[in-house]
């Protein structure tokens, strides 16, 4: 596991990836409240990206898949492997200048972990299916 973070606008976001054979999973976390409001996933094998948003306490529709996205945007074109980014960034009271910087921090966030990845390739081996005979 790795992780990354960003401060602006008096909040902070912070992406812990973990590795699960060649595969990635991102925690997105940050603000006052963590949670976990939306699942955005990328199959890179069909090149489609999805994103599932859970309801919030008022019954709206959690927006944090808008910051996912904009994480896999980043890497889509530079990874060869799938990811699930399970996302969620509650800043009480936030102002449409915060929401703003939320978006530039995630963007800041998937070239930190574009940069590490390509320090740290992820070199697994692929795995070895029965042969039916």
């Amino acid at each position: 596991m790795t992780s990354f973070s960003i401060e602006s606008q008096g909040f902070l976001i912070r992406t812990d990836l973990h590795f699960i054979g060649s595969d990635i999973v991102i925690l997105l976390s940050g603000g006052d409240s963590p949670h976990v409001g939306t699942v955005t996933t990328w199959s890179f094998h069909d090149n489609k990206m999805i994103s599932q948003q859970f309801p919030s306490h008022s019954g709206r529709l959690h927006k944090d898949h808008l910051l996912a996205e904009i994480i896999v945007d980043g890497l889509k074109d530079f990874i060869a492997c799938n990811v699930v980014i399970c996302s969620g960034v509650h800043v009480n009271g936030i102002s449409q200048k915060q929401i703003n910087a939320s978006k530039e921090m995630a963007g800041k966030l998937s070239v930190q972990i574009k940069e590490w990845l390509e320090k740290h390739p992820v070199n697994r081996e692929a795995p070895i299916y029965k042969i039916k005979n």
